[in-house]
């Protein structure tokens, strides 16, 4: 007779070494049975995207495990950077959750000063695109916003739709990340709006400049680069 996976219950939090011992020895031994029921059945778990293993355990302010179970919190930034180099170069953004986190991308908006172009998307730790979820040609001020759908591209762009939620889910390593395409020019300025869900309230996204063409010269000149939890 096969078996059942027992239905998925929470605990309260409890204070206490023993009580989060105990919280901790319920949550490894639930994800261990599940394990084995779907190793029984020829699945191979995934620890990223299976919504049947137990969640990971955090450590609270006061020092308490919680389980780390999406919450209803967002948080959002809005700040401009300006290339200061007297060559200019483009200016890369970059947005991660860290290792063991995770964040959906709510919104996005990004406009230029100068004529550089856009690339917008999902990347992997080295700033490499999955793919790109818009890619707006050169122009003067330009603008790109998530999400929005795939229609109506070229095969020169080959944008994907970025509407559906899932596919805005960004975990651990991987970033969202905002590349202007041109170099720019000293002085140019670049304006972001950003607005994500977060996984716990405490683990907010981590802001980077490090892939910009002379990042030591590309600094924040409106605004902070620093996420805000909107309570």
């Amino acid at each position: 007779m096969a078996s059942v996976i027992p239905p998925k219950r929470e605990i309260p939090p409890r204070k206490g070494i023993r009580a989060q011992l105990e919280q901790l020895y319920f949550y490894a031994s639930r994800k261990i049975f599940i394990d084995a029921q779907l190793a029984e059945r020829g699945a191979v778990p995934s620890l990223k995207y299976s919504d049947t293993l137990a969640p990971v355990m955090y450590a609270d302010r006061d020092g308490f495990l919680q389980p780390m179970n999406w919450e209803g919190w967002t948080a959002e930034t809005v700040f401009t950077v300006t290339q200061a180099n007297v060559a200019g170069g483009a200016v890369s953004v970059e947005f991660s959750p860290g290792i063991g986190s995770e964040f959906e991308l709510l919104d996005l908006r990004a406009v230029n000063s100068g004529t550089n172009g856009f690339n917008t998307g999902p990347a992997n730790l080295n700033g490499n695109f999955y793919v790109l979820w818009t890619s707006v040609a050169s122009g003067a001020g330009t603008a790109t916003t998530v999400p929005q759908t795939g229609s109506g591209t070229t095969s020169a762009t080959s944008v994907a739709d970025s509407t559906p939620t899932e596919g805005r889910r960004i975990s651990g390593t991987d970033e969202v990340r905002i590349l202007q395409t041109g170099a720019g020019a000293q002085n140019d300025t670049l304006q972001v709006f950003i607005r994500v869900r977060l996984k716990h309230k405490l683990q907010l996204p981590s802001i980077s400049f490090a892939r910009s063409v002379n990042p030591l010269d590309v600094s924040v000149t409106v605004g902070t680069a620093a996420f805000v939890v909107n309570e």
